[in-house]
């Protein structure tokens, strides 16, 4: 009996991170209204996925401007994509006259993303002007653009993807600034923990400016004046009847002028069981601990200084260690997370370590930077600040994490019950491989806790998923 012969290599899956930005420009000369459109250019060298063209094509409306890539799967080209349009015309001169434009703003998606309406992935990427966009450049150029005559138009399209992972250069700027934010001078914002976990008070320093340019929330707060101006300093003018410049008993207070404005809502909870309830044990409260039991980290003394001042915002909703490694962010772009506490000890029987055994073992490789933040707390703050990209750094990394052992209790958190773009990213990931996760003991286990209504808001999210995994399954499908 002759041998088996070999089995072939299996690759079960592939993929590829990285940070691309692409950038597609292109010349072409057309009159729209008197050629037969539509009209199909090839593009030749381009090193992405699919066969590229540029085409025109007329509409109810009026013309469609795409580059186009083919029949591709969802996410062939990215998973984590922003994109941008931009349409001119060019006249006798060279000089570019803009009829159509976007630019790279907005949440990321995939590249390409399935339309909703054909259940199929769209098939390039279009900038549509209208006919009144026509009339009205010929207006703004008194009659020299006509849209019947022939007219040279560039079309740039751009593409890029975010890296789940910090580059080179943003880890070393993170290690040699990391420290700056314990550092009262020479910034002129102090936040102010009155009541860090296990610890106190605590402050972290920042500049107006960066704060005012990275977070549409501060510079609406700065704006607004709601941020409390507080003068420290050897020179300060002392009232008999006024509180010490950092409150009494300590250096901690409120800068003894009136309480400054809260950045979210309720007081920080009483106890620690609550302290560590928030976002199903993902909280970065356990990091705080870890911080200032590891760290060397002292408060600002004014009394040390000469006369200066400050705007002063109390922080009661957001960790010092979360909001320590979203200044250094700001600066560096630079973000490394902790694991998820349900992959590992002692949520995950299997794993062989615990989310702190993680956040200590980082910290000791480099003390320099900030210690590892929650991909949930992070996302949270990120989210009240308005930091896009943040929080699409934050989602990438969580979806990059999630295994058929950790999606189902993920699926119904709370953080996913509370945010669409968290919960539309985990639902994405359960669909895709949703062959493996229903089969799995997690899965039937999370299905007897909603089926004994221990899981709130369950009933939601299940409408949801199923809805998700007949779009999958397409129409005539059981």
């Amino acid at each position: 009996m002759s041998a088996a012969p070999d089995a072939g290599p299996r690759l079960p899956s592939f993929s590829l991170d990285g940070a691309f930005y692409w950038r597609f420009e292109a010349e072409i000369e057309v009159a729209l209204v008197a050629t037969a459109l539509p009209a199909l250019f090839p593009l030749e060298g381009v090193t992405l996925p699919g066969h590229w063209t540029l085409s025109v094509r007329s509409n109810a409306d009026g013309f469609e401007f795409s580059f186009n890539h083919g029949h591709l799967a969802k996410g062939a080209i990215g998973r984590r994509a922003r994109f941008s349009h931009n349409l001119y015309w060019i006249d006798e001169s060279g000089a570019e006259q803009s009829l159509r434009s976007s630019d790279l703003a907005g949440p990321t998606t995939f590249a390409p993303n399935v339309n909703e309406g054909t259940r199929q992935t769209y098939s390039g990427y279009s900038t549509c002007p209208t006919h009144k966009d026509l009339e009205a450049l010929g207006r703004r150029t008194n009659g020299k653009f006509s849209p019947s005559s022939r007219n040279k138009y560039r079309l740039v399209f751009e593409l890029q993807q975010h890296s789940i992972a910090p580059s080179p250069s943003s880890l070393e700027l993170a290690q040699r600034t990391s420290s700056s934010s314990t550092s009262a001078v020479p910034h002129n914002v102090r936040l102010f923990f009155p009541n860090v976990k296990n610890h106190g008070p605590a402050e972290l320093r920042a500049s107006e400016e960066l704060l005012s340019t990275a977070s549409p929330y501060f510079r609406n707060l700065f704006r607004s004046g709601l941020a409390e101006n507080v003068l420290v300093g050897s020179k300060r003018r002392r009232l008999g009847s006024e509180t010490p410049p950092y409150g009494g008993g300590g250096y901690g207070g409120y800068g003894g002028r009136r309480t400054p404005p809260q950045l979210w809502g309720r007081s920080p909870p009483s106890s620690p069981a609550e302290d560590l309830r928030d976002f199903d044990n993902d909280s970065d409260d356990g990091t705080d601990h870890l911080t200032f039991r590891n760290c060397h980290v002292e408060m600002h003394d004014p009394r040390s200084s000469t006369e200066f001042s400050y705007k002063q915002v109390k922080m009661t909703q957001a960790a010092y260690s979360t909001v320590r490694a979203v200044l250094v962010w700001m600066q560096t772009s630079f973000m490394r997370f902790a694991p998820l506490s349900s992959s590992c000890l002692p949520q995950n029987s299997d794993a062989k370590k615990t989310r702190s055994d993680h956040v200590l073992d980082a910290w000791r490789r480099d003390p320099k930077l900030p210690l590892l933040c929650s991909p949930k707390s992070v996302f949270r703050l990120a989210h009240l600040l308005d930091l896009d990209d943040l929080e699409a750094t934050c989602v990438a990394h969580f979806t990059s994490q999630l295994s058929v052992e950790t999606a189902p209790s993920e699926l119904f958190s709370e953080l996913s019950r509370l945010f669409k773009p968290w919960r539309k990213a985990t639902l994405d990931w359960v669909v895709e491989h949703w062959d493996d996760v229903k089969k799995s003991q997690k899965w039937k286990d999370m299905m007897e806790r909603i089926a004994d209504d221990d899981v709130d808001g369950a009933g939601a999210v299940m409408v949801e998923l199923i809805g998700a995994l007949d779009e999958k399954r397409g129409p005539g499908h059981p």
